[in-house]
């Protein structure tokens, strides 16, 4: 008979049992308290989307900054890029063919970092390229007679290497508008990106080609050079990755400036160069690019959970041990909803600074009071909920403060080189550039920053400043650390050009 004093045990397994349970217990319950703390923030989001006022695409193309072409993609509307020259290279399965044109790209890059040096200006004086310095960069030797001429056909004659390539260029430019359907595989990104970096390199080519064949004389050459480089600006427009309006435009503004030193360009070519300008908005571009930021941020989350190798290797680039666990658990724990949210929120940060633009005008409206939003982001060090709950947002969205900054000194660098064109049929008609912007009438493109015209003053050496007031929309007299400055300086012919 048991002693009913004694007390019962319970068997090994039953006490195993036991302890195992109330280890699970003391593990779940902290995680499930984050989640529900998490999972409390979602309104948060919900109201930032429904908050969020972004620029319709027909608004956009509106005003006097509008561009030739759609914001929508260029599929169904051209010539599918399969089918163009050079390009298709990086849509077919020829490896072999892909490396050769990636060799000899690799090595008109090399040229073109040779010829800018460290500085960036070694062989221009006064804005123009010298090609004696040029050839002597390229190694070759340049005796004290060999003129400006006698260089730039020098190098054009080096150039005639990469005659094929550019024959390709020119017509894949010159078809119409390209159609990146045939890209819409899992390394689309990479080739648009290939796609876009070629279009880089044969633009630095296609600009010294374009001086070097207005120090030569060869007008026809050289109008049809500029006319492709301002071709491949716009195809690469209709991509979303990279529009060239911030990456190849300069270069064809650069080109321009240097054959208005220079004085080749006809009048009817000027008139040319300000339609051509008139063709791209910087409003436009910078839209396609976040549209494009957009796209892959939301291809790249939404399938988070198959992208997770990536995810925590982007996660664990903090140096703090704790952050990394933050992260980690972050990454662990990540729900549907909690990846919709953070979508939402970087959304949101992407589209809020178009909305500091009129849609009917372009203009720039200045801040605005939801500007200061404070929206959820992650801050390692602040093991907030809320914070940690947009973690996500925090990587891969921002503010994007930079971008009414970047459209506003991109357009006017556009504006002014049309207006540079203007001024300079203007000194060809009366002698001199005239003393007030008003002698070229209204149809001259006004500040973006502020909706007035641009600033001008003549200086005393024969040229003159031509200047927009930047995002502070305040003028500073043309300084370069604030405002957006275009100074014309007359060509000393006797060092360019000996």
């Amino acid at each position: 008979m048991e002693n009913p004093g004694r007390k019962k045990r319970f068997s090994a397994w039953q006490r195993k049992l036991a302890w195992s349970g109330f280890i699970l217990l003391a593990l779940a319950t902290p995680i499930s308290i984050v989640r529900w703390l998490m999972e409390s923030s979602h309104q948060t989001a919900v109201a930032l989307a429904k908050q969020r006022t972004t620029l319709s695409k027909s608004k956009l193309r509106s005003g006097p900054a509008s561009a030739s072409g759609t914001l929508e993609s260029a599929a169904s509307r051209g010539i599918p890029s399969a089918n163009l020259p050079l390009v298709g290279v990086y849509t077919d399965d020829d490896p072999e063919a892909r490396k050769a044109l990636e060799k000899q790209l690799e090595e008109i890059s090399n040229l073109m970092r040779s010829l800018a040096g460290t500085s960036g200006i070694d062989c221009r004086v006064d804005g123009v390229l010298s090609f004696r310095s040029v050839l002597a960069k390229m190694g070759v030797t340049v005796p004290a007679s060999m003129t400006e001429a006698d260089a730039a056909a020098g190098f054009l004659q080096h150039a005639r290497r990469y005659s094929a390539l550019l024959a390709q260029w020119r017509e894949a430019v010159g078809k119409g508008p390209w159609d990146f359907s045939a890209l819409e595989t899992k390394d689309s990104y990479t080739a648009s990106i290939k796609i876009f970096n070629m279009s880089v390199t044969f633009q630095r080519l296609l600009g010294v080609m374009t001086e070097a064949r207005l120090h030569t004389g060869d007008m026809d050459g050289a109008w049809s050079d500029l006319q492709i480089m301002s071709s491949s600006t716009i195809r690469n427009g209709d991509m979303l990755v990279a529009p060239g309006v911030f990456w190849l435009q300069p270069q064809l503004n650069e080109t321009i400036q240097a054959g208005m030193k220079l004085g080749m360009w006809t009048d009817a070519q000027l008139l040319g160069i300000s339609t051509m300008m008139g063709e791209t908005s910087s409003l436009a571009s910078m839209h396609r690019l976040i549209e494009g930021e957009k796209l892959w941020i939301s291809d790249y989350l939404t399938r988070h959970r198959e992208n997770q190798g990536q995810l925590r290797e982007d996660f664990s680039r903090s140096k703090s041990f704790i952050d990394q666990t933050i992260n980690q658990i972050g990454i662990t724990t990540v729900t549907d909803q909690q990846m919709a949210d953070n979508l939402a929120v970087i959304h949101y940060q992407m589209d809020q600074p178009f909305t500091r633009f009129d849609p009917d005008t372009g203009f720039y409206l200045g801040e605005s009071p939801v500007d200061n939003i404070q929206l959820p982001h992650s801050n390692p060090s602040d093991v907030s909920f809320d914070k940690f709950y947009y973690m996500y947002s925090e990587m891969y969205g921002g503010r994007h403060d930079w971008v009414p900054k970047e459209i506003i000194r991109s357009q006017s660098t556009i504006d002014q080189t049309r207006i540079a064109a203007a001024l300079e049929m203007q000194r060809r008609a009366t002698g001199q550039y005239p003393e007030t912007l008003d002698a070229l009438g209204d149809s001259i493109p006004r500040d973006i920053a502020t909706g007035r015209p641009y600033l001008y003053q003549r200086n005393p050496d024969g040229g003159y400043t031509l200047w927009g007031t930047g995002i502070d929309r305040t003028s500073e007299g043309g300084d370069e650390r604030s405002d957006v400055p275009y100074v014309h300086r007359p060509l000393k012919r006797s060092s360019a050009l000996r």
